[in-house]
């Protein structure tokens, strides 16, 4: 059975929102990993869907600059096309390298999952702990028997559960073996996609990650490295990186290493330091109220979109629709 999920409001300090599909409702974990106190431990997770160089470089650039471990999740078959950008990422001794499948795709039954993930592990290192992030966010319960059969120690679907501690998923009436490790569910993207100005982003990550600071639990946030807007993203992650940074006893370890933690709850949490820097600079909050209702529209119109677009239309019906608009635009202008 796929997990439920609906399409949820993430609000911003100013009262303005971002929406992401997540579960509907965390499943009830009777085996959670008895951790010990992980404040100050941060976790950053790559969805890896596209090669994009310059996204890919900045993204490398910034983690360099904090000595911030990351976990890439790459999809396989969209990075062939460009087999620099794998060799760039398996080099860096910051990344780890793990798997987001060969298609971008989570189906219902378990063979095609398996050959799925298969395909993609043709092409990845071989790895002492292997882990996995379902295309969308998507998770079944015939994925999570995938993962069971082909030896995955964790994976990570907002669209089963988030905003939590780990936790190893109740399938066919049985615990699974495969570790659940929950994320916070909106990144950079989400934001560019909602078309909301850069500062608005890092007052609400400031928030997340002052929340989970003072509440002792791992910050755990995610970002993707193909999305056109590179600045933008660049900026946002800047902001993260260095908010983290002046966090006291702040440092980074890979999913991988997380997990281990996890596996032998006992083990000391050490990690990297993070290294710290200038903080970015946030522009005023003041906005009118004028300016308030423009943006609460921008928001409007973005969860729009996404309930259309996402929700409604199957992914081959959704890059119609945009294929369309696109040509459709291009008419206007040049008339």
């Amino acid at each position: 059975m796929p997990a439920r999920t609906m399409r949820k409001r993430f609000w911003t300090p100013n009262g303005l929102f971002v929406t992401e599909r997540v579960a509907r409702s965390l499943p009830i974990a009777t085996n959670r990993p008895v951790l010990p106190d992980q404040r100050g431990l941060f976790l950053f997770r790559v969805d890896a869907d596209l090669y994009l160089k310059e996204g890919q470089e900045a993204f490398l650039i910034l983690a360099g600059k904090y000595g911030i471990k990351t976990t890439w999740f790459v999809n396989i078959g969209n990075y062939l096309e460009s087999p620099a950008g794998l060799k760039q990422l398996l080099k860096d001794d910051l990344v780890e390298v793990q798997s987001h499948a060969f298609r971008h795709q989570v189906y219902s039954d378990k063979a095609r999952n398996l050959d799925n993930l298969q395909q993609a592990e043709e092409y990845l290192p071989a790895r002492p702990v292997k882990g996995v992030v379902a295309p969308f966010g998507v998770w079944n319960e015939n994925f999570q028997l995938s993962l069971e059969e082909l030896g995955y120690q964790y994976s990570s679907e907002f669209g089963l559960a988030y905003d939590r501690a780990p936790f190893y998923p109740q399938i066919n009436g049985r615990e699974s073996i495969v570790l659940q490790i929950p994320i916070h569910p909106v990144c950079a993207g989400s934001f560019a996609y909602a078309g909301l100005p850069v500062d608005e982003a890092c007052r609400y990550f400031d928030r997340v990650i002052k929340m989970k600071y003072d509440q002792g639990v791992p910050i755990i946030l995610y970002g993707h490295p193909n999305d056109r807007k590179v600045e933008y993203n660049r900026r946002i992650l800047a902001f993260i990186f260095e908010r983290v940074a002046s966090l006291p006893g702040a440092r980074s370890l890979s999913f991988s290493e997380y997990y281990e933690v996890c596996r032998s709850s006992a083990k000391r949490i050490i990690g990297a330091v993070i290294k710290s820097g200038e903080r970015p600079a946030l522009l005023p909050a003041n906005y009118s109220l004028l300016t308030k209702v423009r943006w609460l529209v921008v928001c409007l119109f973005s969860e729009l979109k996404q309930r259309i677009l996402d929700d409604l239309l199957p992914p081959g019906g959704k890059w119609i629709v945009l294929n369309m608009w696109k040509k459709m635009k291009g008419l206007i202008y040049r008339g």
